[in-house]
């Protein structure tokens, strides 16, 4: 294989794992989203009910 070659797979492989790197930043993100309004959800349903 020539080094040009190698140089693109290597190139390849890099671009895949960051893109996967930042779909998984994502997919936290948006769970940290949801878990966050579903706490203050709850808080707001605790404290209404418990004055």
């Amino acid at each position: 294989m020539p080094l040009s070659e190698s140089i693109l797979v290597a190139l390849f492989c890099m671009a895949v794992v960051f893109a996967v790197l930042g779909i998984l930043w994502g997919i936290i993100r948006v769970f940290s989203i949801i878990i966050m309004r579903l706490e203050k959800r709850s808080d707001k349903s605790a404290n209404g009910t418990n004055p």
